[in-house]
């Protein structure tokens, strides 16, 4: 692939499917963030986002998504990000060590996970936000904890569950759904700072 040609992708393929969740993450505030990591090993392909507050990853067999030739191992922008196609660019920026921030990558830095549920979140949508408020509100209760609605609205998703694994509110929450991976913090630290101010 030539580096200066931007990467399409359109709809109605996995690699688009994975890139539009992969792109949720995207925080329009922060230029730098809106990176796409690929890597290549010996058998696998990972693609990681981030916003600095919560990542996502999508880890699967070499060849599965696409050609490796065809989104090869480095870093992209996403130019464009819609419900017809994503269009990637190559970008140069040292990206940050993720696995430094997981408990795959880092386990001496991180407990083991104490507890895990499985729980499906359906899709938040105009018409029907009753089944995903019914499932935030049992992911609220089950984790003792609060989160985002946005990070947890990313998580959407109808058909499949979701395997959430944790030690404490400390530290961050890993969801898994097949080749999907999410690690977020909850918001529980920031809102007993704004109970303590009051």
């Amino acid at each position: 692939m030539n580096k200066d040609k931007p990467v399409v992708v359109g709809r109605g393929t996995q690699l688009f499917n994975e890139l539009r969740w992969l792109g949720k993450v995207i925080n329009k505030d922060r230029d730098v963030w809106q990176v796409l990591h690929v890597e290549h090993t010996e058998d696998e392909i990972i693609l990681v986002t981030t916003d600095g507050r919560r990542l996502h990853k999508v880890q699967t067999k070499l060849g599965t998504l696409c050609h490796p030739k065809f989104l090869p191992a480095g870093d992209y922008m996403f130019e464009k990000n819609n419900d017809k196609e994503v269009v990637l660019t190559s970008y140069d920026i040292q990206y940050p060590n993720w696995r430094r921030v997981t408990p795959e990558g880092n386990p001496e830095h991180f407990p083991k996970y104490l507890y895990t549920i499985d729980l499906k979140i359906p899709e938040y949508t105009t018409n029907d936000k009753s089944n995903f408020s019914v499932a935030f509100g049992q992911l609220t209760l089950l984790t003792d904890t609060i989160f985002d609605l946005r990070y947890i609205e990313a998580m959407a998703d109808d058909d499949r569950y979701w395997t959430i694994k944790w030690y404490s509110k400390k530290y961050a929450f890993l969801f898994s759904n097949g080749i999907r991976h999410a690690s977020i913090m909850s918001k529980q630290d920031m809102v007993m700072q704004e109970v303590r101010k009051l």
